[in-house]
C-alpha cells in the first residue's frame, strides 16, 4: 500500500515538474541570445554548461568583467538567483 501511495505522489508531481522545466525553457529564450549551453562555446556571454557549482569566472578563454574577476566562491542556487536579480550589486 505504501508503494502505491509513492508511486501516485510521483505520478502527480511529474506534470509540476515538466511544468518548471517548460517555464525554465521560456525564461532562457533572453539568456540564450547571449549564452550557450554547450561547453566550450562563449558569445556574448561565457557557456552556461555546468555552471552549478563552477567556480565564479572560470571559464576558459572568457573575458570576464573585472567585477566578476574579484569574486570568490562557486555558483550556487542562491548567488545566481541573487546575480540574475541584481547584477550590478
Amino acid at each position: 500500500m505504501r508503494m502505491l501511495a509513492t508511486l501516485a505522489a510521483l505520478a502527480a508531481a511529474a506534470p509540476a515538474a515538466a511544468q518548471d522545466a517548460k517555464a525554465g525553457e521560456k525564461a532562457f529564450v533572453q539568456c540564450k541570445a547571449c549564452h550557450s549551453v554547450v561547453a566550450g562555446q562563449n558569445r556574448i556571454g561565457p557557456s552556461l554548461a555546468g555552471v552549478a557549482g563552477r567556480r565564479i569566472a572560470s571559464v576558459p578563454g572568457f573575458n570576464y568583467s573585472a567585477a566578476l574577476k574579484k569574486r570568490t566562491g562557486t555558483w550556487t542556487d542562491a548567488n545566481m538567483n541573487a546575480w540574475l536579480t541584481r547584477p550590478s550589486a
